[in-house]
């Protein structure tokens, strides 16, 4: 979702449809993760008023930078699980140039389900999308 602020000017959030009430919604799976403590909770109030332009609440709490979201990931995300691809090379972690067949080999991986949605939010972090989880109260 694109977020348009006359301060903050224009930046990406991707945030998962609660289910069932619960605001991590499909990211139940990464939630008290390492992964899942890199993603921030914001005040659902915070995130309705950036939609409608006043991003600075949401700014407040929105926390790290995705950049930085990818430095803190730390050494078990940096191995792709993907040994028999054809494609792989020293470019296979985490960053800039990470290729969209990164699937990260960490001890939460051992789903296909939480790899594929470990390797969607690397991706989105190395696009500069915020990722966050939006609290009750949004409207």
């Amino acid at each position: 979702m694109n977020i348009q602020d006359p301060d903050w000017g224009d930046f990406e959030v991707a945030r998962p449809v609660p289910i069932n009430e619960n605001p991590w919604g499909d990211f139940a799976l990464l939630e008290g993760t390492h992964m899942g403590n890199l993603i921030n909770v914001v005040p659902g109030p915070a995130f309705a008023n950036a939609t409608r332009g006043h991003a600075t609440p949401l700014m407040n709490a929105i926390g790290r930078p995705p950049k930085r979201c990818l430095q803190m990931l730390g050494s078990g995300y940096q191995r792709c699980r993907v040994k028999e691809c054809a494609m792989r090379t020293d470019r296979c972690v985490p960053g800039p140039r990470t290729p969209l067949c990164f699937v990260p080999d960490t001890h939460t991986s051992e789903s296909p389900d939480i790899g594929g949605l470990e390797a969607t939010i690397i991706r989105l972090w190395v696009e500069g999308v915020y990722v966050i989880v939006v609290g009750p109260d949004e409207f």
